[in-house]
């Protein structure tokens, strides 16, 4: 997590560095610098399976951006792979892409091609999948 958001030769550095924290710093509150601060706020790792992850993409990592989270989680909170929210156009019914697909029983990329295709949103997330 410091890496990336201070490390400018980083892979990911342009990605996370200019994310804003309310404390007014960039990318990592000041707080979490220290990681006593960090593991005070957000607690020991609950399993291996688990990674950093912040809940609002736009927004750095910082005491209520951040969570412990699995690969399946984080997936849905990419902006390539649907951190978009989509919204059943007759129940008013609102998900991350990948949390529709998990209802619906597909894999997220189902969804997106559907999209892709030109379906109407409401047969989007409408049409259940075969079984995972």
């Amino acid at each position: 997590m410091i890496q990336r958001c201070t490390n400018r030769k980083h892979r990911m550095f342009e990605h996370y560095s200019e994310l804003p924290c309310s404390d007014g710093s960039l990318g990592v509150c000041e707080r979490w610098r220290r990681f006593a601060n960090f593991l005070a706020d957000v607690g020991e790792r609950p399993s291996r399976k688990h990674t950093i992850d912040r809940i609002e993409r736009d927004i750095g990592y910082e005491h209520g951006n951040t969570r412990w989270a699995t690969g399946l989680q984080q997936a849905g909170n990419r902006s390539d792979t649907g951190g978009r929210y989509l919204t059943h156009p007759l129940t008013g019914e609102k998900h991350r892409l990948g949390a529709w697909a998990k209802k619906l029983g597909v894999v997220p990329t189902t969804i997106r091609s559907r999209l892709s295709r030109g379906w109407i949103l409401n047969r989007v997330l409408s049409q259940k999948g075969r079984s995972l």
